[in-house]
């Protein structure tokens, strides 16, 4: 997850090694439906034998006049974290299983949701001056975020790290001591987790590790496959899935640690959005849309069974 940028941290992939999975993942013949209010419908290819998502008329009702008046619910993504989010192989379209769950939100409000790509650590100043209507961008609930914007919580998410094949240092994420760790800018990992690793190291002796912030995952990676960095801490599954992809480059090495809180939708304090995006993820946890939006991506490990707002822990 990511932390007031982001409480957890996503890992990316170059479009080289990601190009077969999105190709897969457009082919795929059937389509979840999502429609909106208007009559209008956006088939969005998410597998066989998958429910509609249609306009509640109740919850609908609570969103704000003036969203509903326009219609269109903008949602800032940083569409380089697969598989929460990136961009399909038509450079244009965002994907991903927060794609997939903002346009079944946004179906259920009777709105069209409009994937915009923002770089993470600008998503919370950009909710914060209006910019954009919510984000979906694997963003980690946590107490000092509460304090500038609101969340309703979809998942809860672990963390791991990415070593060289082989693992020659002998690092995992409870032995980073005096390692050159990479983490995305504004990410738990970075603001959190790697300062207590800080200290416990330091308690022990041994040096700190040594945090290499980079603007986007895509650059981690990259600094690890040049040996600039020793390891990359980052959301688990990111990086299952990042390593997938390039399993003779890197390794995911454990054990997983699970995230302090858990991660949701990031909406500007004062909305009025908080209470009907909670009541549509409730009705997709119970009809089922939920889970077969978790089951297309994988990510059956970090599904929750019920939502919250502002559900940080810590």
């Amino acid at each position: 997850m990511r932390p007031l940028a982001r409480a957890s941290t996503r890992y990316r992939l170059t479009m080289t090694l990601l190009l077969p999975a999105m190709v897969a993942i457009a082919g795929v013949c059937a389509s979840l439906v999502y429609s909106t209010g208007t009559g209008a419908a956006a088939p969005v290819p998410l597998g066989t034998g998958l429910p509609s998502v249609s306009e509640d008329a109740s919850i609908a009702a609570a969103v704000p006049a003036a969203l509903r008046a326009k219609g269109v619910l903008v949602v800032a993504s940083d569409a380089s974290y697969p598989p929460f989010e990136s961009f399909a192989p038509d450079g244009k379209t965002i994907i991903g299983f927060d794609a997939d769950l903002a346009h079944a939100i946004g179906a259920v409000l009777g709105l069209k949701a409009q994937m915009t790509n923002v770089s993470f650590d600008e998503i919370i100043p950009g909710l914060a001056a209006k910019k954009y209507d919510i984000a979906m961008s694997s963003i980690g609930d946590t107490k000092k975020r509460e304090e500038v914007v609101d969340f309703v919580t979809y998942y809860w998410n672990g963390t791991g790290i990415a070593v060289p094949t082989g693992n020659p240092k002998h690092l995992s994420t409870d032995n980073l001591c005096g390692a050159r760790v990479g983490v995305e800018r504004g990410t738990l990992q970075q603001t959190s987790m790697l300062p207590a690793d800080a200290s416990a190291c330091q308690a022990r002796g041994k040096p700190a590790p040594i945090a290499e912030a980079f603007k986007d995952a895509n650059e981690t990676l990259l600094a690890l496959a040049s040996g600039r960095v020793d390891a990359v801490l980052a959301d688990a599954v990111t990086l299952d899935y990042a390593a997938s992809k390039a399993s003779s480059k890197f390794v995911v090495a454990g054990p997983i640690r699970r995230n302090p809180s858990p991660g949701g939708v990031a909406i500007p304090k004062g909305s009025g959005l908080a209470d009907p995006i909670h009541r549509a993820i409730a009705k997709l946890m119970a009809n089922g849309t939920y889970k077969a939006i978790v089951n297309k991506w994988g990510l059956h490990s970090i599904a929750i069974d019920s939502s919250a707002i502002n559900g940080a822990l810590q």
